[in-house]
């Protein structure tokens, strides 16, 4: 894994992505989403782990490019694919959401660009954006009824 630097592009297109412009006026509270920002991009490289099932972690993932597997390997007699990430995707949300240990491998399929919110980070995020709180839960949640359902 490497970093990169941000460009406006990149934040325009999180902004974007994520909503965070329809609550965030320029006004002195719009300071708080701006340092909630990640610092770079991570860049994974082909069959690189982004996440190991299992592992701590309150860390929140969007892809910004590339392509990423998910899938249970444990306590499974072969791995369990739980579906591909593609560009705008977020994922690590049930760790972060529910304090639990990460319920998925994710592994990069392709070279992958990512963006990484510490916990604390998302949380000044979604005090300010309740929609943002919203969609990480709906995404938590179908995620979790995949899981779930799969393994019957």
């Amino acid at each position: 894994m490497r970093t990169e630097t941000l460009s406006p592009t990149d934040l325009d297109w999180l902004s974007e992505k994520l909503g965070l412009g329809e609550s965030a006026p320029m006004e002195p509270s719009f300071a708080p989403l701006l340092s909630a920002l990640p610092a770079g991009l991570y860049i994974y490289e082909p069959g690189e782990a982004i996440l190991r099932e299992g592992e701590k972690g309150t860390d929140v993932y969007v892809l910004r490019s590339g392509s990423a597997l998910a899938e249970q390997t444990m306590d499974q007699p072969a791995p369990l694919e739980l579906g591909e990430l593609a560009e705008g995707d977020c994922f690590g949300e049930i760790g972060f959401l529910l304090k639990e240990p990460r319920t998925a491998d994710v592994t990069a399929q392709t070279e992958c660009r990512v963006f990484r919110f510490k916990a604390d980070n998302l949380i000044c995020l979604m005090e300010a954006n309740p929609k943002l709180k919203k969609y990480l839960q709906s995404v938590a949640q179908n995620r979790l009824v995949k899981i779930f359902t799969e393994k019957l």
